[in-house]
């Protein structure tokens, strides 16, 4: 008899038999994952194969109808030209027309310079320039007679022109430098004096001062006194300034001059009331204070005296003649606040 399985050995035949059903199905899960990707991967390329076939098929055949056709119209021709050959012996072929014009073609290279032509015909005349700065006018003629007698006066009283220092040229410009014998660095001498005018209390004569020069020159004088049969009068100033502190030591003392000349500034201005230029274009020659007659006396002109003032030596007595005096500001008539009541005016002279 076979003897009868234990329940113990059935329980373990069962759960072999579990097992294995477990790995085998876990085996075939395995082969599904590796064999499904490689079949769809498979069939993929084969219809890429399948695809580029097929166009390699199509190119083929169409090379082929080309050949095929392009063999016919070869034939065709040989044909025709044979045939024409026969009917028409010594035809010559009949040129088409021209077909149309092709794109412009790139530019050449430069070329070598050429030979140097021949001179060309002068031009027209220019348009006239702007006329220069007229000169200064020369001096006056003589006579033979004259000259020969300005030679013997010469001699006689061996007097001479005004003494100056390099004067020659006709640019530049002249003016007078007041209360000094000298010039400044920027102009020349060209003669130096003392200033003189018209009597204070005289309503004739001259109005303006004068640079007199220190040595005279006459022409035939008339000895003695001629003013009752009428003549003008000439004085030589005084300064009247007992009251200005900074020049009380030049009171009563006649004031000197200079004639002065910039050779290369041809415009000369005196700027009263202020004791510098209007602008840097122009070059101050020197400044000081601005001077006249007093107001109570006759009218005179007004100069600028230089601020640094000298004298006529051996001037100093009271003789009175023609006078100087400082120049005040009235401000009503003129702006107030800018101008001062009672202060001394400046003045500059100027020249560019």
């Amino acid at each position: 008899m076979i003897p009868e399985e234990s329940a113990v050995q059935k329980g373990y035949n069962i759960t072999s038999l579990g097992r294995f059903a477990i790995a085998f199905i876990i085996l075939c899960q395995i082969v599904c994952l590796v064999t499904i990707p490689w079949l769809i991967y498979s069939a993929v390329d084969q219809q890429n194969e399948i695809t580029t076939l097929k166009v390699i098929i199509k190119e083929l055949t169409l090379k082929v109808q080309t050949g095929e056709e392009n063999s016919h119209l070869v034939k065709r021709r040989q044909a025709t030209s044979s045939d024409n050959s026969l009917d028409t012996p010594n035809v010559p072929i009949v040129q088409g027309p021209p077909g149309p014009a092709g794109p412009p073609g790139r530019d050449g290279r430069d070329g070598l310079q050429g030979p140097i032509g021949p001179p060309g015909q002068p031009g027209e005349n220019g348009t006239p320039g702007i006329p220069g700065t007229p000169g200064m006018n020369g001096n006056c003629g003589h006579n033979d007679s004259d000259e020969d007698d300005d030679a013997d006066r010469d001699e006689e009283d061996g007097s001479s022109n005004i003494p100056h220092d390099n004067v020659n040229g006709t640019a530049g410009s002249v003016y007078v430098r007041w209360g000094r014998k000298d010039c400044p660095d920027s102009a020349e001498l060209v003669y130096k004096g003392f200033i003189g005018g018209g009597h204070y209390t005289h309503s004739g004569s001259g109005a303006n001062y004068q640079c007199l020069p220190e040595t005279p020159v006459y022409d035939a004088p008339v000895s003695g006194d001629q003013s009752s049969v009428g003549r003008g009068l000439m004085y030589g100033a005084e300064y009247q300034i007992r009251d200005f502190p900074q020049w009380s030591s030049v009171h009563d003392h006649t004031p000197v001059c200079a004639v002065c000349r910039v050779r290369t500034r041809g415009s000369v201005l005196m700027v009263p009331a202020r004791n510098d230029c209007p602008s840097d274009e122009w070059t101050r020659e020197y400044y000081g204070y601005l001077m006249t007659e007093r107001y109570e006396h006759r009218n005179s002109e007004f100069i600028c005296v230089d601020r640094n003032p000298q004298t006529l030596p051996g001037t100093s007595t009271d003789l009175n003649g023609a006078l100087l005096y400082h120049v005040e500001g009235r401000c009503g008539s003129m702006p107030c606040g800018p101008y001062q009541d009672f202060y001394e005016l400046t003045c500059a002279v100027c020249t560019i």
